[in-house]
């Protein structure tokens, strides 16, 4: 549910599954009908975390900041707003995902806006990744 706030930024971790070296080719946003104008942007990033909490934190959510269960990355892997649309990356290039050396933990920020403060908003809008062996 979208807070009943003005603007909430809503954070949530999720943990990429071994599959070997890929490479991201697309992203496409996929936003729940109905809430086109509630969905400001959405913004996913990648980090190394300790180990021994990887597995503690898929699924995890909260407000950004709010408890910090939810940890922080500054490598920001993709970006998407208002009007956006399915970014392709251009021929022969590609985003490394699941390599070894590639972190496993990612942290997808979405930003409300709900100015009307509507306490009935059910969101589940995110991203498709297309990848490529």
């Amino acid at each position: 549910m979208v807070p009943n706030d003005t603007t909430t930024y809503q954070c949530r971790a999720f943990i990429m599954p071994p599959l070997g070296k890929h490479h991201m080719i697309k992203y496409e946003p996929i936003i729940t009908p109905g809430n086109e104008k509630h969905v400001h942007h959405i913004l996913l990033s990648r980090c190394k975390v300790d180990p021994q909490y990887v597995s503690q934190l898929n699924g995890k959510s909260e407000i950004c900041g709010q408890t910090k269960s939810v940890p922080d990355c500054q490598d920001y892997i993709l970006a998407w707003a208002i009007g956006g649309e399915a970014f392709y990356f251009p021929p022969n290039v590609g985003f490394s995902v699941g390599a070894p050396e590639d972190p496993v933990y990612y942290r997808m920020e979405t930003h409300f806006d709900n100015p009307d403060g509507r306490s009935d908003i059910l969101d589940n809008s995110g991203t498709i990744i297309i990848i490529m062996g």
